[in-house]
Parts: C-alpha cells; structure tokens; sequence
C-alpha cells in the first residue's frame, strides 16, 4: 500500500512539473517572503524577534496562490480531511454513546436489591454488550486504517512542501546574493585601523 501511495505521489509530481518549475530567473521573481523588509527579513527580525511563524509554510502559501494545479490538489485533500474527520467524529460518538450506556446500565443494575433480578439484568447486558463487540471491533478497526492512511498523506504533504519550496530557495540564493566585494574592502579597512590604533598605544 505504501509503495502505491510512492508511486501515486512520483507520477502526480512528473505530471505537474511542468508548472512547478521556475523558468524565469529574475529578481522581480523573487517571493514576497524573501525580499527585503518582510517579516523574514534579517533586519526586521532583529527589530521583531520571531512570531513562530515558518518561512516554509509562507513560500508554500505563496505557490499555492500563483500555482493552479497546486492550489487544486491542496484543496481535494483538504476537503477529503474534513469529511473524515467529520465521519470519524460521527462514529466514535456512536462508539462512545454505546459504551457509555453499558458502563451506566451496570451501576443502575448494582442498585438492585434483589439479587436474583439483579443477576438476570446484569445477564442481559452482558449479552447485548458481547453482541455489540464485534461491529464495535469492526468500526474501530476502520478508523484506525483511516487515520493512518491520514498521517501518511500528512508525511507526503511534507515532503511536497519542502520539495517545491526547496526549489524557490536556490532561486533565491541563485539571483539575490549581494556583492560581497565591498566587504573584502571593509575588512581591509578594519586591519588597516587596527594597526593605526596600536601605533597610538
């Protein structure tokens, strides 16, 4: 099942590469989250400090938003997660309702004081309980396979995140890496100025 989820997610990232892939290399491309001045900013996070906030997710959201093919598959799986989260929801209510009622049943049927009708009630819930167990099993059995199926699209909603946001960081640092020559002058600038201040001791 896993290796079919693998083989799912490859083909869906060859398919749409083609709108993935930045093919413009400019400075006007670069993502609102890397230019200067926002809240990724080296100079306003020292001002700021952080909010918590990830600058993978911010790219993220930027692609989704300029990306069709992206925001649609987001969006299938968002709605695919509200539905069953909403199903899962429905059924352990139900589950949780039904062992609720035995457990109550049970404390009401220890009130009895007549041992005899006490132990005929007591019979018939164990029985109706043992009858429920089954379809109970089966139920949770399949919440269980649903939630884990969940937690690995999770795992490759991940994988995908970094995958395409990775791809807009080497952009970035392919076309916005400052000059650094003015700083080889700075240094030397520096070290002459040491020597000036030692001459004065």
């Amino acid at each position: 099942m896993k290796n079919l989820h693998v083989l799912s997610f490859l083909i869906l990232l060859a398919l749409n590469s083609c709108t993935w892939n930045t093919s413009t290399r400019n400075e006007e491309n670069t993502p609102e989250a890397l230019q200067e001045g926002s809240k990724w900013d080296y100079d306003y996070s020292l001002k700021r400090g952080s909010d918590g906030q990830n600058i993978v997710d911010e790219l993220f959201k930027e692609k989704r938003k300029s990306d069709e093919t992206l925001n649609e598959l987001m969006e299938e799986i968002e709605t695919l997660r509200k539905s069953k989260n909403e199903t899962v929801e429905d059924l352990q209510n139900f589950l949780f309702n039904s062992e609720k009622y035995y457990s109550d049943a049970l404390i009401i049927s220890n009130q009895i004081q007549d041992s005899l009708l006490k132990q005929e009630l007591q019979t018939i819930l164990e029985k109706s309980q043992k009858q429920f167990e089954k379809p109970a099993s089966e139920l949770q059995a399949k919440i269980d396979k649903v939630q884990a199926e969940d937690l690995s699209l999770y795992d490759f909603q991940k994988f995908l995140k970094v995958a395409i946001t990775l791809e807009m960081i080497e952009d970035y640092q392919k076309n916005n890496q400052p000059d650094a020559s003015e700083l080889t002058e700075i240094l030397k600038k520096y070290q002459e100025l040491q020597k000036k201040v030692k001459k004065s001791f």
